[in-house]
């Protein structure tokens, strides 16, 4: 094991990972506790940063994300090898509270809440990055593969519509309640937002849903649609087309679309 190894695409993937799962079931997916000195920084977010760096380690082609007992986190370990790919790193002390029971409660990050929490949403336009890696497969980590899976899925898509000529990007959200929300893709040509997912089961649909309708209500798109690898259930397209949101999945060298919102996207 070397952190010498690790990659800008590979720590920028983690800190995807955690934007997607939230900050909390990140580190209780990967069995991380909160950073308590150390925050790696990107677009004034904060990211807890052993964590990061242990995650993105599962990002390199053949590895695996690391546990928190392999290696140690610190100035001369985690903080030189992000300061090394140019990441900017914040140090300073974090108090947790603890509950009566002496157990640290659920905390807040700076990228979660601001300490002076906005009263009107804003949005921010922001480029879809220029390299998203593809995908590599591991049995013990399905956690990474997901997530390679939907940033090749989305790769594949924002290469379609730039090869078209049109415009896409991603939107920053900050809601009233001082939430940071991260958008997929935005068709600014076609004015139509798009939310990715890697797999079509029950759970991440209805998730994938929750996420679109809560994006509409600060970027309001002239359409909606959920990109998945494959098409869903009968009864999950029902879900979406009641919400007037399409479902497209890639199918041979095409996408196939459930034609919810106008048949967006029919080929590839």
């Amino acid at each position: 094991m070397a952190l010498t190894d690790l990659t800008v695409d590979a720590v920028n993937s983690a800190m995807d990972e955690f934007d997607d799962a939230g900050g909390d079931a990140f580190l209780s997916r990967h069995g991380y506790q909160p950073a308590k000195q150390y925050f790696v920084v990107r677009d004034e977010r904060q990211y807890d940063s052993k964590a990061i760096v242990g995650v993105a380690h599962g990002y390199l082609p053949g590895r695996q994300a690391l546990k928190a007992s392999e290696f140690s986190g610190g100035e001369k370990t985690v903080v030189r090898v992000l300061e090394s790919l140019g990441f900017e790193v914040r140090r300073h002390e974090v108090d947790r509270p603890r509950d009566e029971s002496g157990s640290p409660v659920k905390h807040m990050r700076d990228h979660d809440a601001p300490a002076h929490p906005i009263t009107e949403p804003r949005v921010e336009r922001i480029p879809v990055e220029s390299q998203i890696t593809g995908t590599f497969v591991y049995d013990v980590d399905r956690t990474v593969e997901a997530a390679r899976a939907e940033a090749e899925l989305q790769s594949s898509l924002h290469r379609y519509l730039t090869s078209i000529g049109h415009v896409v990007c991603r939107h920053l959200i900050h809601t009233p309640d001082g939430y940071r929300l991260l958008t997929d893709i935005y068709d600014e040509t076609a004015d139509v937002l798009v939310e990715v997912k890697s797999d079509v089961s029950r759970q991440t649909l209805r998730s994938a849903l929750g996420q679109i309708l809560d994006y509409q209500r600060y970027v309001s798109p002239a359409a909606s649609a959920l990109l998945v690898p494959e098409s869903p259930s009968r009864e999950m397209l029902d879900l979406f087309r009641s919400n007037s949101i399409d479902v497209i999945w890639p199918q041979e060298g095409a996408f196939s679309t459930a034609s919810i919102a106008g048949g967006l996207f029919t080929k590839m």
